[in-house]
């Protein structure tokens, strides 16, 4: 055992970065995840973030992520919606996994981002769709689509 930052870890998880977590947490979940929450992990495998080390893990490598994604235009409720999905990630390895890392690196993390409005709640709408928008989004419903579970949903009698 050897540690690092005050935390005790094992050499695993002295070699294991952000990115292996998710990978493995994709990989354990295979199928039973959303679209969404398997395409933010995945986007997420190819930030900074991703080549932190597991022991290394801070509020300020969370913040620094959290500021890249808002300057990239991203919402800020699509940040937090981030930074939940890599809590769940975190939240299993240390329960699931047996990893040791800083546990308070992200909730305090979270805090800031609010407090500095860095993330936020969604938005509600207030307007309707025009006559133009709703012409593309029912040509683009209509395309046909590959079998699978989007094909079971009548899109453009939902609309």
């Amino acid at each position: 055992m050897y540690w690092f930052q005050g935390i005790a870890c094992h050499i695993s998880i002295l070699a294991s970065f952000i990115a292996d977590l998710v990978t493995d947490y994709l990989e354990e979940f295979e199928g039973k995840l959303g679209r969404s929450k398997r395409y933010a992990l995945e986007a997420l495998c190819e930030t900074v973030l991703a080549e932190t080390p597991l022991c290394e893990l801070t509020t300020q490598a969370v913040v620094n992520y959290a500021r890249a994604r808002r300057k990239t235009g991203t919402g800020g409720s699509t940040v937090n919606q981030d930074l939940i999905f890599l809590g769940t990630v975190l939240d299993y390895a240390q329960h699931a996994w047996h990893y040791k890392f800083d546990t308070q690196a992200l909730p305090n993390a979270r805090k800031t981002c609010r407090q500095s409005r860095i993330t936020s709640s969604s938005k509600i709408r207030d307007r309707r769709p025009t006559s133009e928008e709703m012409r593309l989004l029912l040509e683009w419903f209509d395309k046909p689509r590959p079998r699978g579970p989007e094909a079971r949903t009548p899109y453009a009698s939902a609309v």
